[in-house]
C-alpha cells in the first residue's frame, strides 16, 4: 500500500491573483498535523481536514504530503521519463534550501480525471522522511496563477515546534494490537506492527484512518468506492462476496477486502478498506498485512468499529 497516495487521496490548489499579496504584510500559519508554515497566498484559509489550505471562493488547496522513502525516491518520481510513462510531463525543476535543508522545486503537467493540471511539488528532506508541499491548478489558469503559487511554496519554513499530537484528529480510534506510528496531514494517523513507520513494517502490518477533501463529485456508490481501492492498489483482486456495505459511528459505507500478489516476495498481502461517507467528504480506514490473514482480517475489522468521530461540545 502506497500510503502517501493514501490519502485521500490527491487534492487540487486553484488560486486567483489578488491586488496585493506581498509576503511581508502576510503572517506565517503552521498546518496542523505537519511540521510545515507557509505564508499562504490571499483568498487561502487553513483547512486543517486536508492538512493544508482551500481558497476562499474556488475549489483550491495547498497540501501537505509525508513519505517514509528517501529523498532520491521520491525525486525519481519528478523525473521525464516517470512522468511520460504517467501521461505528465516535467516543465521546470530547481533546487533550493528551506531552512538550511536539501530540497527540490517541481513544476510538472499531470492529468487527473480527464482535467489538464499544473503542478508546483516541493520537496524536503527530513532526516527520517520526505515531506513534500503541493499545489495544482488547472492548466489554462497557469499564466495567471504560476507566479503566486510558486511564491507561496517558496515561503515554507519547517515549524520543528510543531504539535504532533493525537488529540489533533477530528477522530477517535484504537488501533491496539497495532501500535501508533505517524501521526499525518488531515490529520490522520498509521499504526503498524512495531510501530515504526518505514516501507518494511507499513507492508508487513499497518492501519491508517483520515478523512478526505471536502469534494462535491463524492459518489456513495460501490463504484465510486472501487476506484479509491484502484487508487492505492490498481492490482488488488477483491474475491466473491469481499465488497459489502457496512455502518459504523452512524455513518454508511463499504468494506472491501481485497488481495494481492507482491511481485518481489511473490506472496499474498490482504488489502482491507472501509470507506464511511459523511456530507461532501468521507474518511478512509485502510488495513494492510503480509501473513496471518484470518486473524489481522478479523484484528482490522475490530479496529475499524472503534472508529468515532469528535462531536463539539
Amino acid at each position: 500500500m502506497r500510503v502517501a497516495g493514501l490519502c485521500f487521496i490527491y487534492v487540487v490548489m486553484f488560486f486567483v491573483a489578488g491586488c496585493s499579496d506581498r509576503k511581508e504584510q502576510r503572517e506565517y500559519i503552521s498546518i496542523p498535523g505537519t511540521l510545515i508554515k507557509i505564508i499562504p497566498p490571499e483568498e487561502f484559509t487553513l483547512a486543517p481536514d486536508i492538512g493544508g489550505f482551500k481558497h476562499n471562493r474556488l475549489t483550491a488547496s495547498i497540501m501537505v504530503q509525508e513519505s517514509p522513502k528517501d529523498f532520491k525516491t521520491v525525486s525519481d518520481s519528478y523525473t521525464d521519463s516517470t512522468l511520460i510513462r504517467q501521461g505528465g510531463e516535467l516543465l521546470t525543476s530547481f533546487p533550493i534550501a528551506v531552512d538550511s535543508t536539501e530540497a527540490m522545486m517541481y513544476k510538472t503537467f499531470r492529468v487527473s480525471q480527464g482535467l489538464n493540471f499544473v503542478q508546483w511539488s516541493l520537496v524536503m528532506q527530513m532526516e527520517d522522511h520526505v515531506v513534500t508541499v503541493i499545489s495544482s491548478y488547472l492548466k489554462q489558469n497557469d499564466r495567471e496563477l504560476s507566479g503566486r503559487v510558486k511564491e507561496a511554496l517558496m515561503t515554507t519554513r519547517i515549524d520543528r515546534n510543531a504539535d504532533h499530537k493525537k488529540s489533533l484528529l477530528s477522530f477517535i480510534i484504537e488501533g491496539e494490537p497495532l501500535k501508533q506510528a505517524k501521526l499525518l496531514q488531515g490529520p490522520s494517523i498509521m499504526f503498524t506492527g512495531n510501530g515504526e513507520w518505514n516501507d518494511q513494517s507499513i507492508f508487513q502490518l499497518s492501519f491508517f484512518a483520515g478523512p478526505s477533501l471536502e469534494n462535491a463529485m463524492v459518489e456513495r456508490s460501490p463504484d465510486f468506492v472501487m476506484g479509491q481501492l484502484r487508487n492505492i492498489c490498481a492490482d488488488c483482486k477483491v474475491e466473491k462476496g469481499g465488497l459489502k456495505e457496512i455502518s459504523i459511528d452512524s455513518l454508511d459505507g463499504y468494506e472491501i477486502v481485497s488481495y494481492r500478489i507482491d511481485s518481489a516476495t511473490h506472496t499474498q498481502r490482504l488489502k482491507y478498506q472501509v470507506v464511511l461517507f459523511e456530507d461532501t467528504r468521507y474518511y478512509l480506514l485502510a488495513g494492510t498485512a503480509s501473513e496471518h490473514h484470518e486473524e489481522n482480517l478479523s484484528a482490522f475489522r475490530t479496529i475499524a468499529h472503534t472508529f468515532r468521530r469528535k462531536r463539539s461540545v
